[in-house]
């Protein structure tokens, strides 16, 4: 789950302040105010995973990034390219990762499996095509 930044909260050691009975009183039902708060952040984070554990993740939202460090010979991307990243659960708002593997194995546009598809003359080099089962992508590596 992403957590979204709020103020930070910068509390003071008591020994810092002023030795008084109404510093050590408000010192203490702060700290018990910040107490509640975390139980209440926990339980929160709790209720959350019970429902997304529950939930039947019907549809998703695909998020693509640009990922840098993917080349593909067949379309000289140097750059990088987008990428299907993540899925979201529409509903629920889990979170699937990309399963991990290289883009001649596991297709980067929809998580299908990459086959080998032949070579191919690019310029002077030959290139490895792997094509996807699912959505047709290729991919080439030298």
């Amino acid at each position: 789950m992403k957590e979204t930044r709020t103020d930070l909260i910068m509390v003071p050691r008591l020994e810092d302040l002023p030795s008084n009975p109404q510093i050590t009183a408000r010192f203490n039902l702060m700290k018990k105010m910040l107490h509640v708060l975390n139980l209440e952040i926990a339980d929160l984070y709790a209720l959350s995973e019970e429902i997304q554990r529950s939930c039947a993740h019907t549809t998703f939202e695909n998020i693509f990034v640009r990922d840098r460090s993917y080349l593909d010979a067949i379309n000289d991307s140097v750059d990088g390219a987008e990428i299907l990243d993540s899925k979201k659960c529409t509903a629920c708002k889990f979170i699937l990762r990309r399963p991990q593997g290289h883009p001649w194995n596991i297709c980067h546009m929809c998580w299908g499996n990459m086959t080998y598809d032949g070579t191919t003359q690019r310029r002077s080099e030959r290139i490895s095509v792997h094509k996807c089962k699912n959505c047709g992508h290729e991919v080439g590596t030298t």
